[in-house]
């Protein structure tokens, strides 16, 4: 698939944040327009395993 726009998004996070993080991508992918790409970048500095594998899952076609 072609994309309109290739956007990138940055946040950082630790293990505290990441559901709130999840939320705000969740957000992305409901209201970002499906013709673009968002390429999600993530700052850790602690995500355990179970939050990475959380953020990870919630990988769309146009949202990586």
């Amino acid at each position: 698939m072609s994309f309109k726009n290739v956007i990138p998004v940055v946040y950082a996070s630790d293990d505290n944040y990441y559901p709130f993080l999840a939320v705000s991508i969740r957000s992305i992918i409901e209201t970002g327009d499906k013709n673009n790409l968002y390429k999600i970048f993530v700052l850790n500095n602690g995500i355990s395993e179970q939050g990475k594998k959380l953020l990870k899952g919630i990988e769309t076609e146009n949202l990586m």
